[in-house]
């Protein structure tokens, strides 16, 4: 029912908060939205007759399936240091699965659950499901989680550097 469902505005307030880049707000924002070109979002909007999930053949292509349910998907979050929800699994509801990722630090504040892997999870997820459907390329599970953790690593880095920068201009400037 709707009352089981968390509020959307906090859920996009969770995403804009995360620590990532710019496309991978955008990315999670249209993932909330649901509006993710995926097979069962097109099939609805007639551009497409075919709505199954091109790797495991589920009927319908949802973002859920392809972020949470798909058995490729299960496995990525299962090899992570992200605890899977309290029932042991990812749930019917995207907006349950997307809360729950992104919330997890706060759920779990003393474990090392490392959450700024989560939006590079799911962006690994989207461009692992699109390389397969346009370029045949299939990736192993352990490789997805690899590189997302790579990807956090990078951004971080990043953010560091910048930080310093920043800083070091600061010295420069006041004296």
């Amino acid at each position: 029912t709707e009352d089981d469902q968390p509020s959307l505005d906090h859920l996009y307030q969770l995403a804009w908060k995360t620590n990532t880049s710019p496309k991978i707000h955008h990315f999670l924002w249209r993932c909330i939205s649901n509006i993710l070109p995926v097979a069962g979002n097109m099939a609805r909007k007639h551009i497409s007759k075919e709505a199954g999930c091109y790797r495991c053949g589920h009927e319908v292509e949802t973002v859920n399936h392809m972020l949470f349910q798909c058995p490729l998907a299960r496995l990525v979050w299962a090899l992570t240091p992200i605890p899977a929800p309290p029932d042991g699994m990812m749930m019917q509801s995207l907006y349950s699965n997307i809360y729950h990722v992104l919330s997890v630090q706060k759920q779990y504040p003393n474990d090392d659950v490392q959450a700024d892997i989560v939006p590079w999870l799911m962006w690994r997820l989207w461009k692992n499901r699109n390389e397969l459907i346009f370029q045949g390329k299939e990736r192993a599970a352990e490789e997805i989680v690899r590189r997302a953790i790579e990807d956090a690593e990078e951004w971080r880095g990043r953010k560091q550097g910048e930080i310093e920068e920043v800083k070091r201009s600061e010295v420069k400037t006041t004296t």
